[in-house]
């Protein structure tokens, strides 16, 4: 199943929203990433890198990293790298530039909470630990 959806933004002067692009899946995690973003949606595990906000995001794709059966959970940019969590505790870093993946760490439990923090990812898990994955 496919869920359609369509992202609004409010234009200042008319003060009503209009329709810059869209996505053909729920997107539960965006960021802003130069003059696009890094998006996840829902189903499939499918994380983007979008060049623009207009248009559809399948079209303005820079690169697509999938996860076929997770479903996307968090996400989390800083310098030049992007984490995403998945349900059932994956967690991968790719680079935002180029889409590949540089690490992939799975846990026994669910992702609680994500942030970077001093050039390391902090993650919270569901049963309350806080691990700190230092990056390369």
């Amino acid at each position: 199943m496919t869920a359609q959806i369509a992202l609004a933004s409010l234009a200042p002067a008319a003060g009503r929203a209009k329709k810059p692009w869209e996505a053909t899946d729920r997107i539960v995690a965006a960021v802003p990433c130069g003059e696009g973003a890094i998006l996840a949606s829902h189903y499939e595990g499918v994380v983007r890198r979008v060049k623009t906000m207009t248009g559809k995001a399948e079209e303005q794709a820079a690169w697509t990293d999938e996860a076929p059966g997770k479903c996307t959970q968090f996400l989390a940019v800083e310098a030049g790298k992007a984490a995403v969590s998945y349900w059932g505790g994956l967690v991968r870093i790719l680079d935002v530039e180029s889409g590949k993946r540089i690490a992939e760490q799975r846990f026994e439990q669910d992702v609680a909470a994500m942030v970077w923090w001093n050039g390391s990812l902090l993650v919270g898990l569901a049963d309350g630990r806080l691990v700190t994955l230092a990056m390369p």
